[in-house]
C-alpha cells in the first residue's frame, strides 16, 4: 500500500522476469532497427547524386562520380578504343579493326561498333537509385558487397564484322 508521503513518481512496479527480458528485448530491437534504417538513409543520401561503390563498367569503377563526369570518363575509354581499333589475332595473323571504316566520301563511312556512353551510365545509375526504397537498399548493399559490373550498351554489325575477318 501507499504511504500518503510518498509520491507515485516513487512506486515500482514489481515486473515478471520474462516481461522484463521481453521488454530489454524489444528495446534492444528497436535501437538497433532505427540505427540501421538511419544508417541506410545516410548512406542513400550521401550517394544521391553518385555512383554507389562496387558499381563498374568493364571493371572501371564508378565510385564518387557523379552522371556527367562518368559519361566523360566513358567517352574518353570509347575514344581511345576508337583510335586503337580492335586487334584480332588468329594463328599467326595480326588484324586491326577499326569501330568507323572509312569510305572515299565522309558520308559513305560505316559504323562496324557503336557505343552509347549516356545510356551505359544511365543504366548504371539505375543501380540503387531506380526503384522503391527497400529495393534500392538491396541494390546498394549487393554493389558494395559484391559488385556490380556492367557491359557497355554497344550495337554491332556481326555480319559486316565478320566479312571484314574474312578479308
Amino acid at each position: 500500500m501507499l504511504n500518503p508521503n510518498e509520491t507515485i513518481a516513487n512506486f515500482k512496479f514489481p515486473l515478471p522476469k520474462t516481461m522484463k527480458w521481453l521488454l530489454m528485448t524489444v528495446t534492444i530491437f528497436l535501437i538497433v532497427l532505427t540505427l540501421a534504417l538511419l544508417g541506410s538513409w545516410l548512406y542513400s543520401r550521401a550517394y544521391a547524386q553518385k555512383f554507389f561503390p562496387g558499381v563498374t563498367i568493364n571493371g572501371e569503377s564508378l565510385k564518387n562520380l557523379n552522371q556527367t563526369e562518368a559519361v566523360a570518363k566513358l567517352q574518353n575509354q570509347i575514344d581511345d578504343f576508337n583510335r586503337q581499333g580492335l586487334i584480332y589475332k588468329f594463328n599467326d595473323s595480326e588484324t586491326v579493326i577499326y569501330p568507323t571504316l572509312s569510305a572515299i566520301n565522309p558520308d559513305a563511312s560505316f559504323q562496324l561498333i557503336g557505343f552509347d556512353a549516356e545510356q551505359t551510365i544511365a543504366n548504371a545509375y539505375l543501380i540503387g537509385h531506380g526503384s522503391n526504397y527497400l529495393n534500392n537498399l538491396a541494390s546498394q548493399l549487393r554493389a558494395l558487397i559484391f559488385g556490380k559490373n556492367l557491359e557497355p550498351v554497344y550495337q554491332l554489325d556481326q555480319n559486316y564484322f565478320l566479312t571484314v575477318l574474312k578479308n
